[in-house]
């Protein structure tokens, strides 16, 4: 396999959002972990992305800054940033039950406010790198993620895609059925057919 070949180039997007966002969530679980209180405790946010011409659409799309949809909160910087706050997580859960309607996270939303910084074009070539400062009445706040997980400099990153995998598919599948699949997958490169895969991934005849 070339060195420079399109697998060893690949990304894998570890949260369920725009690609674009990645890194935004990614420094809302940083910044969440700092904080000693509820993200209702905020007073303001402020999500600072590099200055691409496709984060200036996300960015003015009012559309996305108050999503009325569950396509449109997926393609949301505020709403994704505003329910890792006060989740402290962010998966296919924070979309249930219309989570951008919730008033806890409406209200959150309306205290981010957005820009761009050219200076963080150069700082990760290839990736969507966020900076998101946060204020207390009394504290100030700032998580930074350049590359968020997933985003492969140099391989794919085993731990984030093994994560998604089981996120995705622990609703219809148990974990010894997914356990087969993972090192089915991870041994494929030693076997000479994809029949264990295959045997694998088909769920027929599984036990419960």
């Amino acid at each position: 396999m070339p060195a420079d070949g399109a697998i060893t180039r690949a990304h894998v997007k570890a949260y369920p959002c725009v690609n674009t966002g990645q890194s935004a969530v990614a420094a809302a679980l940083e910044l969440r972990r700092m904080l000693d209180g509820p993200a209702e405790d905020l007073t303001a946010v402020e999500i600072i992305m590099a200055d691409y011409r496709v984060v200036a659409r996300h960015q003015g799309d009012k559309g996305r800054a108050r999503p009325a949809s569950r396509e449109a909160a997926d393609h949301s910087f505020p709403f994704v940033v505003a329910v890792t706050l006060i989740d402290g997580a962010f998966g296919i859960a924070q979309f249930d039950n219309e989570r951008w309607r919730d008033p806890k996270v409406v209200a959150l939303m309306e205290k981010i406010v957005m820009r761009r910084d050219a200076k963080l074009n150069t700082r990760a070539p290839g990736a969507f790198p966020c900076v998101i400062h946060a204020r207390t009445n009394d504290e100030e706040f700032v998580a930074e993620i350049d590359y968020p997980p997933g985003f492969s400099r140099n391989t794919l990153d085993e731990a984030a895609v093994l994560a998604k995998f089981h996120a995705v598919t622990a609703p219809v599948l148990q974990s010894s059925a997914r356990a087969r699949i993972v090192d089915a997958v991870m041994d494929l490169h030693h076997a000479r057919s994809t029949r264990e895969l295959d045997a694998a991934i088909s769920t027929e005849g599984i036990p419960s």
